[in-house]
């Protein structure tokens, strides 16, 4: 029975593939986790060959099993939280453990985890040297996380009998024994690893036969019914969501040739100098979206407008809006920049400073230059060109942080200039909304 549970869940995943936007997010998202663990494994060398500092092989090993440790909880509460719930009613007639296991093996069954996977393997193959010891670790790093949420939601989602907190002391008493052993998790690939994924296996099962009934959550509902909601007003936008993922995969494509370049020929693409810099900003997610926010959403305008006509409630979800394009792009951005120069402290303040004044002159631009949008990609473009320029401008102004450092005293003024962006638009904002409703109305 559970090949055949597997065999479903296998077809259901393949079937989906069958629309052509979800197939090409598969491919282009599996070539991205692919990309990095081959990135990975050329940092390995570097490590390996003393070039990083007193960064060892095995620190960096711990330090991206902790972060896969660590996301792998976060997603239990990102972007929601989402309540546990058994994948067959105790009424179906199957026994308790193996009711449990589909649970187990069905929250597996993600894209997440699918990636993640994608990339512990392809960095393995790509690494040589301590292949087997990264897969092995990160596997078992990767399983005894998702083990432990459980754990978590196990007493956030259900009245458990007293006997059920025994798993609080169980789980206590091991992690003072690895921390005692001075277990890393690097070592996680070998028995420790195995021990631990098997302790919390049981310690899951011993809480699912000591349920007594599910809490109560009264804005469960709600929950349920946000749950991604901005995600999906992307996703579900295609104006929006073409040109985002034309400048994702862009983004992608463009560091890949960079490094691609640094390992054959050490020289970076564009000399490194001026639109180098451009594609590396967060730049292209504002000039291609949210220097025109409420161009690209008009409705959620008109009716926060209609409601209450609050500036701040629109800066609010200007912002939510723009959240998860913008974690997206810090997540290909900074890792491929360290790669490709290794400069933490410029790399860092360029982005942020960067990032903090596309986004607060974004919400300026998007109430005082609105555009009305008729197309995905249309002639005459979908922010104003003045907005254009003046972020371009912005973002070239900081590169010069890389000529003297006596330049990093413009920063505070990137600050100063963006909060005055949104001081203007929220104190000018019903001046402005007869420009919003005026040019959305063409």
């Amino acid at each position: 029975m559970m090949g055949y549970f597997l065999l479903i869940k296998i077809k259901s995943g393949f079937l989906d593939l069958k629309n052509p936007l979800k197939l090409f997010l598969f491919l282009m998202l599996a070539l991205t986790s692919v990309l990095y663990g081959w990135l990975l494994a050329l940092f390995s060398q570097q490590v390996l060959m003393g070039d990083v500092g007193e960064l060892t092989i095995n620190l960096l090993f711990n330090y991206i099993l902790l972060i896969i440790f660590i996301i792998t909880l976060l997603r239990m509460i990102f972007p929601t939280y989402k309540p546990q719930q058994a994948l067959f009613p105790l009424s179906y007639p199957l026994s308790r453990w193996h009711g449990y296991l589909f649970s187990v093996i069905n929250g597996f069954f993600t894209p997440y985890f699918f990636y993640l996977l994608l990339f512990l393997v392809s960095g393995s193959v790509f690494l040589g040297e301590y292949n087997i010891v990264f897969l092995a670790a990160g596997s078992l790093v990767l399983v005894s996380s998702q083990l432990f949420t459980r754990l978590i939601q196990y007493f956030i989602d259900f009245r458990l009998k007293k006997k059920a907190f025994l798993v609080l002391v169980i789980v206590a008493i091991l992690a003072t024994g690895l921390y005692l052993l001075s277990i890393t998790l690097v070592d996680f690939g070998s028995w420790p690893g195995i021990l631990v994924v098997a302790l919390l296996l049981v310690s899951g099962y011993f809480l699912e036969i000591n349920q007594l009934e599910p809490k109560k959550h009264e804005h469960n509902g709600g929950l349920k019914k946000n749950s991604g909601v901005y995600l999906k007003l992307i996703t579900n936008n295609p104006k929006v969501r073409g040109p985002l993922l034309v400048a994702m995969v862009g983004k992608v494509l463009f560091f890949g040739v960079d490094i691609f370049l640094m390992e054959t020929k050490e020289e970076h693409l564009m000399n490194g100098e001026l639109f180098y810099w451009i594609v590396a900003s967060p730049l292209i997610i504002y000039t291609y979206v949210f220097n025109n926010t409420w161009g690209f959403w008009k409705a959620i305008w008109l009716n926060i407008e209609i409601r209450t006509g609050d500036a701040k409630q629109l800066l609010w979800q200007h912002l939510r809006l723009m959240s998860l394009p913008l974690i997206a792009d810090i997540c290909i951005t900074l890792p491929l920049l360290y790669i490709s120069w290794g400069e933490a402290g410029f790399i860092l303040t360029f982005y942020f400073t960067s990032a903090f004044f596309l986004i607060a002159m974004s919400f300026f631009w998007s109430v005082f230059t609105p555009r009305q949008i008729n197309a995905t990609f249309q002639m005459k473009g979908s922010t104003s060109p003045v907005s254009v320029l003046i972020s371009m401008a912005g973002v070239l102004l900081l590169t010069t942080l890389r000529v003297n450092n006596w330049f990093y005293l413009i920063v505070p003024l990137y600050v100063i200039f963006g909060g005055m962006g949104i001081w203007v638009a929220l104190n000018y904002y019903d001046n402005g909304k007869g420009i919003l409703m005026r040019k959305l109305s063409k």
